[in-house]
């Protein structure tokens, strides 16, 4: 059992480990792989139906005639192609293809010159030093059109001494179409097809295990004659269990598909990957090889995304069907065939008429010639065929957002730009994003690439390129100041939007004329030497030009009256706060006053309560009195109306008794 330090460090695995080993890790990824391939076998079908009929492959066709049209009409192969002319411009910008974003604060301006040169140094691998590059951006950006799903690869070579990242198809590529992303797959196969020649230089490199090479069975498929033999060999991102302790690490395995040898394992995580707890591993993080490219996802949520073919292939065949039965129609209409009576005597063999000729025939007494030739029916081409097929079209146009103002064609007349524009704009609004799609892939690719330039990069070869002495990888390349980000713009825009944009710039007042002319020169897509050297950067110690001259003294003039303007009003404000503050004790005096004058009021109105309530006591007592003295006068006033009477009584007895 080897330790898992033992693991990280050795260049080729499969050489330390018993034939037994050897046999469980070979049979473990031959049926990963033939799982993950009949896990995406519709797709594939789907996929490969499409690229034959974007490729124009023809079949043997006889019916409803032999000889009869098998014309492939050009929509997916239209539409391919339209997308790629319009998408490669935007990645591929004259000789830069990366750009690198500064992270956080850059108070001196030093991760800025690091990002220019990191910047330079990709773009230049990309472009020169792994030339084939561009070439199979082209090829990927037509074959993702089609298919959906495409993938790239960025390694270091060991053989070529330097880094490298390879297209590869979606037949050479196989993931299991249920997982979500590239990330959690728990394989990733390659489909590698090679020669003996190539075999022999890796075992000589010490990349593969030193085996006998005529032990290994070739793809008989693949290969031109005996004396050449080609191998396919299946490389495996996978998990094996080979320190034996329950947790199976990330290994790529490289096995030759069918006699089912490995020949080469190694790890693909480093010590620094590993999160342990006490001596158990408890997580390793892989390093991933492959980007996926994706067009359109699938609405199913499986891995394999929806190209152009899926999209269109059914649209496309019956726009074939209907175009071969026009043809055929035609064919049949001008080329009229039928049946011969035995009443007509004419000659066996082919009978050719030319313009203008008659032909004398002899026919049976009291025959017609009309009654012995009998033609069978055929009708001009349908009408209804035609516009079926027109209908197709279109529809075609739709699903691909291919419109005629995307193709430089449309109305001329009548039609405002800004209406040509706004129109163009909304047609580029599916495009737009999967060129968003496009530049997630991309930006990974790139950091795959930062990752390793880091790695495998001499300084040497880095101050070749960049043509500055001193200038170090460790330094340069430092992941935590700088990312790395695609050059193009995420969204897609036409050389006529990019013009009016820069335009629109040079319009604003109170920009560098420096920088407006850069973005200028870049919405022409002029090369960046070209740039530098039309639009020098100015030099700081020179003196500023009379009119930015005239532009700083008029700031000054404005700035100086601004100043003294808000002295003044400085001044008056302070004028207004001393006026404010008399007021202030004006009120106050005022709000004294008035308490005052409310407390002498309380005061005032309780002397006079306390006064007629006074004045009420005398009142009632007086009162009394009177009542005492009215009672008194009215007992004597009644004493005496009683002394009256009796006195009246006592005469008027005496009158009487005197009668």
């Amino acid at each position: 059992m080897m330790k898992i330090e033992e693991l990280v460090q050795s260049a080729n695995i499969a050489a330390q480990l018993d034939e037994e080993t050897l046999a469980k890790c070979a049979t473990q990824v031959y049926d990963g792989y033939i799982i993950d391939e009949d896990s995406r076998a519709d797709w594939l079908k789907q996929a490969s139906n499409a690229m034959l009929l974007v490729k124009q492959v023809e079949e043997p066709k006889n019916y409803p005639f032999t000889g009869a049209a098998n014309v492939m009409f050009p929509l997916l192969l239209r539409a391919a192609i339209d997308f790629a002319a319009r998408t490669y411009p935007e990645i591929v910008k004259g000789d830069k293809v990366v750009g690198i974003k500064v992270n956080g604060m850059d108070p001196t301006g030093q991760n800025l010159e690091k990002a220019i040169r990191v910047s330079k140094h990709m773009s230049y691998q990309l472009l020169h030093e792994a030339s084939e590059w561009e070439r199979e951006t082209d090829q990927l950006l037509q074959s993702l059109a089609v298919v959906g799903t495409v993938f790239r690869k960025t390694y270091y070579d060991m053989v070529r001494d330097k880094v490298v990242s390879e297209f590869w198809t979606h037949d050479k590529i196989i993931v299991n179409a249920n997982v979500r992303s590239l990330k959690d797959a728990r394989r990733i196969t390659q489909i590698i097809s090679c020669y003996k020649n190539d075999i022999i230089e890796n075992i000589r490199s010490g990349i593969y295990s030193d085996i006998d090479v005529d032990t290994l069975v070739c793809d008989e498929n693949k290969s031109y004659n005996d004396a050449d033999p080609c191998y396919t060999l299946v490389e495996q991102h996978c998990y094996l269990d080979l320190d034996e302790d329950g947790y199976k690490e990330p290994y790529s395995v490289t096995m030759v598909k069918e006699s089912k040898k490995i020949l080469r394992i190694v790890a693909r995580y480093s010590l620094d990957d590993i999160v342990w707890n006490d001596d158990l591993v408890v997580n390793i993080t892989p390093l991933q090889q492959y980007v996926d490219y994706h067009f359109i996802p699938s609405p199913d949520g499986s891995f394999y995304s929806l190209g152009l073919g899926h999209l269109l292939y059914p649209l496309n065949k019956a726009a074939n069907s209907v175009l071969n039965q026009i043809i055929d129609a035609g064919n049949l209409y001008n080329n009229q065939c039928g049946f011969i009576g035995k009443g007509l005597r004419v000659k066996g063999g082919e009978v050719r008429l030319q313009m203008g000729e008659w032909k004398i025939v002899d026919s049976a007494y009291g025959s017609d010639i009309k009654s012995n030739i009998v033609p069978l029916p055929a009708r001009e081409p349908s009408g209804t065929l035609f516009q079926v097929l027109g209908m197709l079209i279109e529809q075609a146009k739709d699903l691909s957002s291919v419109q005629d103002s995307m193709l430089g064609k449309g109305p001329t007349t009548n039609v405002t730009a800004t209406t040509t524009s706004t129109h163009l704009d909304q047609s580029l609004k599916v495009f737009s994003s999967i060129q968003r799609r496009l530049q997630q892939s991309l930006q990974r690719e790139f950091q795959q690439l930062f990752k390793l330039n880091s790695w495998f990069v001499s300084d040497e070869a880095y101050q070749n390129v960049l043509n500055i002495p001193g200038a170090s990888v460790a330094e340069d390349y430092d992941a935590a100041s700088l990312d790395v980000i695609p050059v193009s713009d995420p969204a897609m825009s036409s050389e006529i939007q990019r013009m009016a944009k820069a335009q629109a710039l040079m319009s604003i007042q109170g920009l560098d004329p420096f920088w407006v002319r850069v973005k200028l020169l870049q919405a022409l897509e002029m090369p960046e030497a070209e740039i530098q050297k039309l639009n020098p950067p100015p030099d700081p110690k020179a003196p500023p030009p009379p009119e930015l001259q005239q532009i700083m003294a008029d700031t000054e003039y404005t700035a100086a009256k601004t100043k003294s303007e808000q002295a003044d009003i400085q001044l008056k404000l302070m004028e207004l706060e001393m006026k404010k503050a008399a007021i202030n004790a004006k009120i106050e005096e005022t709000s004294a006053r008035i308490a005052k004058i409310h407390s002498d009021s309380v005061l005032n109105y309780a002397d006079a309560e306390l006064k007629s309530e006074q004045a009420g006591n005398q009142a009632n007592q007086k009162s009394m009195e009177m009542e005492a003295r009215r009672q008194e006068t009215m007992a004597s006033t009644a004493v005496e109306m009683m002394k009256i009477k009796a006195k009246e009584k006592e005469q008027s007895e005496k009158r009487t008794n005197g009668v």
